[in-house]
């Protein structure tokens, strides 16, 4: 349960985050630093659930082996967040 409500918050934070930033309400150095957050402890947190397996090969497994997950929830908001972290990451780049 507390991995469910973790998943929510990570995935409601990045939506909120992107529809503030395209909606011109949050500047682009506040959506970087708050998606690359996101991104970051949620990257964590997968790493942390499969830490007995090497870190080349459990990476590999967050993005290829949906089976390696809790649950498809999980797999879903990890790869749709990092999907629209990733936007935004490119959008706020051109910015600079």
């Amino acid at each position: 349960m507390q991995t469910m409500i973790g998943n929510f918050v990570a995935a409601a934070a990045m939506v909120v985050t992107v529809v503030l930033f395209e909606m011109g309400l949050m500047a682009p150095g506040n959506a970087f630093f708050a998606v690359t957050l996101v991104i970051l402890m949620f990257t964590a947190n997968q790493l942390i659930a499969r830490e007995n397996q090497p870190l080349r090969d459990a990476v590999i497994n967050m993005f290829t082996n949906p089976a390696s997950y809790s649950g498809r929830g999980t797999f879903a908001a990890y790869v749709g967040s990092t999907a629209l972290g990733a936007i935004v990451i490119v959008q706020t780049l051109a910015y600079i």
